[in-house]
């Protein structure tokens, strides 16, 4: 009998051990990756409007939910002299919306005003770090809002263009009751809590699961009601149209967990369409070789710490940002036909 409790104490042990241990890697997790600013990598060189021949830029400021200061630019084509319509670019996480700027150079080629922004946290915006995920779709909300309020960009209809964070947050805009006119979501995510188990996953295994409970907990102190916040359910809410776009060898968004779940989620929804790309992956707006490149200098990068300071900058110097940027001409055509069905 003694031995029956010594065992069942030294389990409960371990049990009390496995939670307090994951409770600490999920705070840990949230302080680390949330709890910092996202200012991109200070290695790569990020595309302005002086860049292109024909975009100009013009900068913008708007307040969000805790009174920080989102900064970002209105961009348009000088060649053209009467906008379309109004694109909202919502950028993904690691940088600021300047990580797209070759997108939104295209986009304002084809006859919009395009507003980049950068969300709380990132780049050009206050904020001592991003917050959590949760924090881009309040931001697009906020950036709707400042749309719908601006005398000179109110007129025009509005389309959120997202990718990866920046999907998501497209996504769930019709969790907050902003008016949009379209949404286009790339390789976009469900939940919050979610994409930091898939996250988890590589590193724990089956223990991920005790990390989306305890990001559940920690989401749902930060952000309250918001914290359930899912893209599936609020693409349920759209009565517009909405083009999805996945790689389905996404292996930083995964599709199996979340494009797929989406789209099956939303299938009988006569508003959305759905594409998926089996060779693609995370940067589904990308060439394959454009995403074969990226995945090469961002592991160079990574090692970039065990290179002599002179291997380093020459490494850094003959990056092909041509080649880093070049877009897929076949998805661009997608969004290019879904907006002019939308402002046409």
């Amino acid at each position: 009998m003694e031995i029956y409790w010594i065992l069942l104490i030294c389990l409960a042990a371990v049990v009390l051990f496995i939670l307090v241990f994951f409770a600490i890697v999920s705070v840990l997790i949230q302080k680390t990756r949330f709890g910092v600013r996202s200012d991109g990598n200070p290695a790569l060189r990020y595309f302005q409007a002086k860049d292109f021949e024909n975009l100009q830029a013009e900068d913008i400021s708007f307040v969000s939910d805790k009174g920080q200061t989102l900064r970002g630019c209105i961009y348009s084509d000088m060649r053209v002299k009467e906008p379309k319509g109004l694109v909202i670019w919502v950028h993904g996480f690691g940088a600021g919306h300047n990580a797209y700027t070759t997108e939104i150079a295209y986009l304002a080629a084809q006859g919009y005003l395009v507003l980049g922004y950068d969300n709380t946290g990132c780049v050009l915006s206050d904020g001592k770090g991003v917050g959590g995920l949760i924090q881009g779709a309040i931001d697009a909300s906020y950036a709707v809002r400042y749309v719908q309020n601006e005398p000179r960009l109110k007129q025009y209809k509005r389309v959120l263009v997202g990718h990866s964070w920046g999907a998501y947050s497209a996504m769930n805009i019709f969790s907050f009751g902003e008016h949009v006119d379209g949404v286009v979501a790339m390789c976009g995510f469900d939940t919050a809590q979610g994409v930091v188990t898939d996250m988890s996953r590589r590193y724990f295994g089956g223990f991920s699961g005790l990390i989306r409970f305890y990001s559940k907990i920690l989401h749902r102190l930060r952000f309250g009601r918001l914290a359930s916040v899912s893209s599936r359910k609020s693409l349920l809410k759209s009565d517009v149209p909405v083009l999805l776009l996945y790689g389905e060898d996404d292996k930083v968004v995964p599709f199996r967990t979340n494009g797929r779940k989406i789209i099956r989620a939303v299938r009988d929804k006569k508003n959305i369409r759905a594409i998926t790309y089996p060779d693609k992956g995370h940067s589904v707006y990308l060439t394959i070789k454009a995403e074969k490149y990226i995945k090469e200098v961002f592991a160079k990068l990574a090692s970039s710490k065990k290179m002599p300071s002179e291997e380093f900058e020459r490494y850094r110097s003959s990056i092909d940002y041509a080649m880093l940027t070049e877009e897929d001409a076949a998805v661009m055509g997608e969004i290019r036909d879904f907006l002019e069905n939308i402002f046409c």
